[in-house]
């Protein structure tokens, strides 16, 4: 959509340590426009491809394991 800036995301991490490892594919658009990041300052709601979302998920569960 044209009203979107839409960036290649290279790399995301949890803290200082952890970078997750996720295929380049997850993050692409596709030949019909699917797919892609969407970078949206004015809202607070991040959508990421399931598989994507899982791994960062699970990373976030055992970096803030100790928190209770």
């Amino acid at each position: 959509m044209p009203v979107y800036y839409y960036v290649k995301v290279t790399g995301v991490a949890v803290g200082t340590e952890l970078k997750l490892e996720f295929p380049d594919s997850l993050c692409e658009v596709d030949e019909n426009g699917n797919g892609g990041v969407v970078l949206d300052s004015g809202t607070a709601i991040t959508r990421l491809a399931q598989p994507a979302y899982s791994l960062l998920r699970d990373a976030f569960r055992t970096a803030t394991a100790h928190v209770r």
